[in-house]
Order: C-alpha cells, then sequence, then structure tokens
C-alpha cells in the first residue's frame, strides 16, 4: 500500500538519525526508488498499491502468495555463482530449505522459498568473509541488481492504479522531509512533479465545488 511505503520510508529514517546506522537509510532509498518505479503514475501521483500474489510463472494458472520476490537457494546460487552467492546467502538468510517458518506458512506457500532479509551487519558478513565493508557492500548491490533483472521477467503481481489523494499526500509531505536527509536528487524531482499534479487537481476541485 502507498501509505504503508510513505510512513515506512520515514520510520527508517528516524531510526537512522538515532542509532547512526546507515543501512536504515539504505532501505528508506530502496522504499523510494520502488515507488518511482512502480508506483508513479506517468502523468504525475501515486497508484495504490501492488497486490502480494501474483504468477510463479508464465506456464502458472494459479497465483500464489509472493511469488515475484521469494528465491530458492539452488537458483539464487545459479545466478550468483559460488563466491558472491555464499556471501549473498550468508547475509541475505537464503536457506537451501527456506527459511520462512511452519507456523507462518500454513497453506505451504513457501516451501523451500526463501524470503530476503537482513539478518547481521555489513561488518559481521565481511568479518566472516575475510573482506572490508565496502567490497561486501559492493557485492551484494551487484547480486541485488543481477537478482531483479531475474525477477523483472517474472510475471509481475496486478497494480492498483487507483489515484487516491489522501494517500498521495501522505507521501508528497513526507517526500522533502526525505530528500533533506537522503540528499537523493531523484526524491526532490519526484516531489516536484507529484505536488505539482495534486495541486492541480486539488484547484480543479475547487472549482467544479
Amino acid at each position: 500500500m502507498l501509505y504503508d511505503q510513505a510512513q515506512l520510508s520515514v520510520l527508517y529514517l528516524h531510526a537512522a538519525q538515532i542509532t547512526d546506522n546507515p543501512e536504515f537509510n539504505d532501505v528508506a532509498r530502496d522504499i523510494f526508488a520502488y515507488v518511482a518505479r512502480d508506483l508513479t503514475h506517468p502523468g504525475g501521483g501515486f497508484y495504490s498499491a501492488q497486490d502480494a500474489d501474483s504468477l510463479p510463472n508464465e506456464n502458472s494458472t494459479h497465483k500464489a502468495e509472493g511469488a515475484f520476490a521469494l528465491w530458492d537457494y539452488s537458483e539464487v546460487m545459479s545466478i550468483l555463482g559460488n563466491d558472491s552467492g555464499e556471501i549473498f546467502c550468508q547475509h541475505f538468510d537464503v536457506q537451501p530449505m527456506g527459511n520462512v517458518a511452519r507456523s507462518s506458512d500454513p497453506h505451504h506457500e513457501f516451501d523451500k522459498k526463501n524470503v530476503l532479509r537482513r539478518i547481521e551487519t555489513l561488518e559481521k558478513t565481511a568479518q566472516k568473509f575475510g573482506k572490508d565493508v565496502d567490497e561486501v557492500k559492493k557485492i551484494l548491490d551487484s547480486c541485488l541488481e543481477k537478482l531483479w533483472q531475474v525477477r523483472k521477467e517474472r510475471p509481475p503481481p496486478h497494480k492498483d492504479d487507483k489515484i487516491i489523494c489522501s494517500w498521495n499526500g501522505m507521501m508528497n509531505f513526507f517526500l522533502p522531509f526525505c530528500f533533506l536527509f537522503l540528499v537523493f536528487s531523484f526524491l526532490f524531482s519526484l516531489s516536484v512533479f507529484s505536488f505539482s499534479l495534486f495541486f492541480f487537481c486539488s484547484y480543479l476541485l475547487l472549482l467544479l465545488n
């Protein structure tokens, strides 16, 4: 949901400020990159949401929860190779038998599937593999990009393309605030772009009333 993205982004930025942990800033950047890529209308404004379920592959007839984002351990290793794959799987908790607890999967949709989740800091991962933090971060960023290229070939989840004024208002309120913390140039452009549509639509509504 768009309102989840708006609120979570600010929470992660606050967490980064309180803990001085730059990884929280990275999460916020990823949220805004997702919103810009998948939830932004070409003419301005933000869509409402994307579904959680989708077709596992183009030959499937039934949708599965999280299919667009889940991974098999063997699939990850095949894409990334042994060296980078081992570092990635350690950092993101990718396991051969999957990392979703049975108690959280009553319908067994996640059998042997992995949800990418950071289970340790970059420093800990770097220490385990005898590498420096910057090198590990570059490896992980490269791995994520490779996996994203594969994900793009999967059937995408359905997009709810309604543009809800209140949800857009929330995102528009937080965008300039987040730009100040992240100094992420595209956030400023996205904010101006979306604000323009928001105020134009508000002006039209006033005229109609």
